[in-house]
């Protein structure tokens, strides 16, 4: 729906109430088709450099403007990657998530989360978040690149390439177990 240049400058491409076709084949919280019940924001920039202070100062004012106008929930703001992990990469490892936090935007752990108790089951809460866990190494780059701002794959487990079970870090499980707790709202 909109298009936000480097300098700043928003142009919107579709009508908010019209359907765009911004998020393709993916899924989010259970919600398989994403075009009818989003609002998709393109960023120029192709993933490889920082983003422009005057882009990420206008997303931030384009975000709270759509969150306060449509009462979208300030949580519900994701990427293409976390919708479609395994067809998209963006915004990129480089996009600064925690400063969309910081303006009340988003989801993010905090800073002095304790680690993850014994039996805490990180792939129930990627599922929680809404990560689509089918594919559970895609899913955890998603993640990744999202909160840890690593753009590397998960190491995998075992040699069956199939379904490839992975190996969540300390600091995955460390950052998806507080991101659980405050969607629990503890």
């Amino acid at each position: 729906h909109y298009l936000i240049a480097e300098d700043g400058r928003i142009v919107q491409l579709v009508d908010e109430r019209a359907r765009a076709w911004h998020a393709g084949v993916g899924g989010w919280r259970g919600m398989g088709d994403l075009n009818d019940a989003s609002i998709g924001i393109e960023l120029d920039n192709d993933g490889s450099e920082a983003f422009a202070e005057a882009q990420i100062d206008a997303l931030i004012r384009l975000l709270d403007d759509l969150c306060t106008r449509l009462a979208i929930p300030r949580t519900a703001v994701i990427a293409h990657a976390d919708l479609a992990p395994t067809r998209k990469a963006d915004p990129s490892a480089q996009f600064p998530w925690a400063r969309l936090a910081n303006a009340g935007i988003g989801e993010w752990p905090r800073a002095d989360a304790p680690p993850a108790p014994e039996g805490f089951d990180p792939v129930l809460a990627l599922a929680l978040l809404g990560y689509d866990t089918s594919n559970l190494p895609a899913a955890l780059a998603a993640f990744r690149r999202r909160f840890r701002g690593m753009d590397t794959a998960p190491t995998p487990v075992g040699s069956d390439k199939g379904a490839m079970p992975v190996a969540f870090d300390d600091e995955d499980r460390r950052l998806l177990f507080d991101l659980q707790q405050q969607r629990l709202g503890r």
